[in-house]
């Protein structure tokens, strides 16, 4: 007896993301099909829940019974580009063997991009015309500029045009940012210099920083501005011409108080709270789940090192004696202020190339006795309060400190043979400013 053909299975196996169906649906006959006066939304595949049945399918009752083949549907034609035509062609119909185009069936269920209609984009405002959400802070605060080392000033990064975040003007205790055309550079600023003029600009700040080292650490504002600062400008531009460096003109001497002042600012403060909460472990224990621990904590530790004088000494030498003025942290500053990769570094000059002058470890010390008495003090960066006059003080104590060690049999050669060794650091080792 011969028994009924099945009707193949459809092969899914070779497409991703389809599932086979458990009920086939029949193909509609092409005397239903509907026909172009319809309507679209007549036209769009209506979404049906498990209780409803697709409109022209048959029903369970309706199936052909048990052992009787099942009617042959038409084989699926090539996609048409007629959308009636397009809806009929359901996802689950699919053969093996036969092409279909898959944007096609992707854009059944899934409509086509469209673009924007022209009354939403009439409603969106256009982007020049928006208004700032905040206001802008054009007249930054003027700052106060009493001492060269008095970091309330120094607003100047370590890069060729000088305009880093201490140099944006503030509104609301957040950095505003410079758009263009809002606010003008200041002529304060190296960044409102052309290229060789801050050339020349950059030199000058770094024999102004030579000065403050190895002579005269606390200079005051309104003496140095006519002053100090005025012949190290002068001997630079003297400098240029001898070299047969031109500048661009129409600024000099229109700015030469405004390059006075621009000489007198220094970033020691920067670079030293760049190091101090690393090299010193200023950070509170993981123990410490409360503000107050973790102040505590943090103030408890900056105490010790001051009172101990831990922060001066390094590891023992090999008498198992600590060595004076020779923490990683001194070392550390000391290099990424002197002997960095910069314009403005001192390794440039004789003073620094062969050992590390007393007055600028004691600067550098002084300096880093000054922000940690403000951490044992609030426990946190108040770096904004240091005050020239506690750094002045602390200079000169360091500063005899200094002399004590270096009177000494043992202490004094081997902080000399440091300081040596601490200048062929720098000069033979790059130092990059982060």
């Amino acid at each position: 007896m011969i028994q009924p053909m099945q009707a193949p299975a459809p092969n899914f196996s070779m497409l991703s993301g389809f599932q086979q169906p458990t009920i086939r649906p029949l193909r509609v006959p092409v005397s239903q099909k509907p026909t172009s006066t319809l309507s679209n939304q007549q036209l769009v595949p209506q979404k049906r829940g498990f209780s409803q049945v697709a409109p022209h399918a048959p029903s369970l009752q309706s199936r052909a019974p048990v052992g009787h083949p099942p009617p042959e549907s038409p084989p699926l034609s090539p996609p048409s580009h007629s959308r009636s035509e397009r809806l009929l062609h359901r996802v689950g119909e699919e053969r093996a063997g036969i092409s279909y185009d898959l944007l096609e069936r992707h854009h059944i269920t899934n409509s086509r991009r469209r673009s924007p209609s022209m009354n939403y984009l009439a409603g969106v405002p256009d982007v020049q015309s928006r208004q700032p959400s905040k206001k802008q802070c054009l007249d930054p605060p003027a700052q106060r500029e009493d001492s060269m080392v008095d970091e309330g000033k120094d607003g100047e990064a370590d890069d060729p045009k000088g305009d880093s975040a201490e140099d944006q003007p503030r509104c609301g205790g957040r950095f505003s940012k410079n758009m263009k055309g809002t606010i003008p550079v200041r002529p304060t600023l190296i960044a409102y210099y052309p290229p060789q003029w801050a050339k020349l600009l950059n030199l000058a700040k770094a024999r102004m920083r030579l000065y403050v080292a190895v002579e005269d650490a606390f200079p005051r504002l309104e003496d140095a501005v006519g002053g100090q600062c005025r012949e190290v400008l002068m001997e630079v531009i003297a400098h240029f011409e001898a070299q047969g460096w031109e500048v661009e003109a129409g600024y000099y001497p229109t700015h030469k108080l405004d390059m006075c002042r621009l000489t007198f600012r220094s970033d020691l403060k920067k670079v030293v709270m760049k190091s101090l909460r690393a090299d010193y472990e200023l950070y509170p224990p993981s123990t410490a789940k409360m503000e107050e621990e973790r102040i505590a904590a943090v103030k408890k530790k900056a105490d010790d090192l001051l009172s101990t004088g831990k922060y001066l000494r390094g590891e023992p030498d090999n008498q198992g004696i600590a060595s004076n003025f020779a923490h990683r942290a001194l070392k550390n500053i000391t290099l990424a202020f002197y002997y960095a990769n910069t314009s403005k570094c001192l390794h440039q000059f004789l003073e620094f190339q062969e050992y590390v002058p007393y007055k600028a470890l004691a600067l550098v010390t002084a300096m880093v006795h000054a922000l940690l008495s403000l951490f044992r003090k609030h426990g946190i960066d108040k770096s904004a309060q240091v005050n020239s006059q506690d750094i002045e003080e602390g200079y000169i104590a360091l500063n005899e400190a200094i002399s004590n060690v270096l009177n000494h049999p043992h202490h004094g050669p081997k902080l000399n043979a440091m300081l040596v060794d601490w200048a062929q650091t720098g000069m033979y080792v790059l130092i990059r400013m982060d």
